[in-house]
């Protein structure tokens, strides 16, 4: 008798067990909710293939890369394949904001849908504290302001040990002068439909002078 509840108590603990890991929390785009964020699929299958904590020398194009955008949501790079792209660090407090935003707006705007251009600004806050804001400070500032549409991640650290994965990358393929650390805030890097750095500018180079360059890989 006392076998035979215990064998049923186990049945249905394990049922439930099954019936929670069926039924996971989804977000508004239809992924299991993980941790305090949606995590996209190809970060899951990619995850057991490639660490990009510790193999990030080892990547071969940007969409093996996740960030986390300004919203709190893991976002998996692959979902850029084939487009060109720009990848910037950004500040809202900078002497460079307003020509560099406003430019960048218009480059989006001219060739988002027509081209399928991306632009992935990543705020960070490691030049004079040019960007002290939250999250929420920084989004509303630059969509306020500048109507910005394109895509933008949380406060990252661009230098040292503690930089993001993807900005250690990029540095290493596109050298810069003297030593290959970010010098200031608007840095901007190239990337082509195959997720492969092309070029990278300094911040006193304003994005309408990429505007060529980019041309040509479109």
């Amino acid at each position: 008798m006392f076998s035979r509840i215990f064998m049923t108590v186990s049945l249905l603990i394990l049922l439930i067990t099954i019936t929670k890991v069926d039924s996971c929390e989804k977000g508004e785009d239809g992924h299991c909710m993980v941790n305090d964020g949606p995590m996209d699929d190809d970060i899951k299958k990619s995850d057991s293939l490639f660490n990009q904590m510790v193999d990030w020398e080892k990547a071969e194009n940007i969409y093996q890369f996740y960030a986390t955008d300004i919203h709190g949501k893991n976002v998996s790079l692959d979902k850029y394949r084939g487009h060109v792209l720009i990848i910037i660090n950004v500040a809202s407090e900078c002497g460079l904001t307003e020509i560099n935003y406003k430019q960048l707006v218009e480059l989006h705007e001219k060739y988002g849908k027509s081209k399928g251009l991306e632009i992935l600004a990543f705020p960070s806050n490691q030049f004079a504290g040019q960007e002290p804001g939250t999250s929420e400070e920084i989004y509303k500032f630059a969509t306020e302001r500048f109507n910005v549409k394109f895509d933008i991640f949380e406060k990252i650290n661009v230098n040292g040990p503690d930089a993001h994965p993807l900005w250690k990358w990029l540095k290493t393929q596109g050298k810069g002068f003297i030593t290959d650390n970010i010098k200031w805030n608007f840095t901007k890097f190239i990337i082509n439909k195959q997720g492969k750095v092309v070029s990278r500018s300094s911040p006193t180079v304003k994005p309408l002078d990429l505007e060529d360059e980019l041309i040509k890989l479109f």
